[in-house]
């Protein structure tokens, strides 16, 4: 499902991440449609910029996002990061029309606490057959 041509990219004011470490459950299993953006981006979108910021203290950890879980190897985040480092990265990643991401996350640590992780959206691309016209 890629991002594709005629696309306009929209930027969005940043204050704080939009989703943070109790927005996941971190049991290692995908959760599909676990990740709703519908609230906070427009029906059309097509594609978002995100801003992944992953911690863990003891153990290595992985955290995994896609529009759809059967093509994570193609069009997916998977990042896997040792214990004691943190990792901030940005991705561009297609939607599809529901806005839901599926996510697989190992998060939880040894002791039962939740390591670091926000995730917010940076901008989004927006068919611009869908903008009015001026």
């Amino acid at each position: 499902m890629p991002i594709g041509q005629n696309n306009i990219w929209i930027p969005r004011v940043i204050t704080n991440f939009d989703f943070n470490a109790n927005d996941f459950i971190h049991d290692d299993t995908w959760h599909v449609n676990g990740l709703d953006l519908s609230g906070i981006l427009p029906k059309g979108t097509k594609g978002v910029v995100l801003r992944v910021r992953v911690q863990s203290a003891n153990t290595p950890r992985s955290l995994n996002i896609s529009y759809d879980k059967d093509y994570i190897e193609t069009q997916g985040i998977f990042i896997t990061w040792w214990a004691g480092y943190w990792i901030e990265m940005f991705f561009v990643l297609p939607l599809d029309k529901d806005l839901k991401m599926d996510y697989l996350s190992n998060l939880t640590g040894v002791d039962g606490s939740t390591r670091l992780c926000s995730v917010a959206i940076l901008g989004y691309f927006f068919p611009t057959s869908c903008l009015p016209a001026l």
